[in-house]
């Protein structure tokens, strides 16, 4: 698990990395590829973030979204879900 203010922290360490991109006017992150499951809530969100992730709770979502960012579900084992911020 990781917060989205922790995560919004490691930004410019996740580009320098290679473990973020810029894509689409936001930075594209896959949680799961960095072996994080779920997305927690706490924390300010500063950058418009695009993050794909097994799971996340509604006030990660909300926060993703108030930066104009997307938190994406990856697919599970009932299928696939996604959250889709404002664009």
């Amino acid at each position: 698990m990781i917060n989205v203010g922790d995560l919004d922290e490691q930004v410019d360490q996740l580009l320098k990395e290679k473990k973020a991109a810029k894509k689409r006017g936001g930075i594209y992150v896959d949680l799961s590829k960095m072996g994080y499951d779920k997305l927690l809530g706490s924390g300010k969100v500063t950058h418009r973030l695009i993050i794909r992730v097994a799971s996340h709770s509604k006030s990660a979502a909300e926060k993703i979204e108030e930066a104009n960012g997307k938190a994406l579900e990856t697919e599970n084992s009932r299928g696939v879900r996604s959250f889709e911020g404002k664009s």
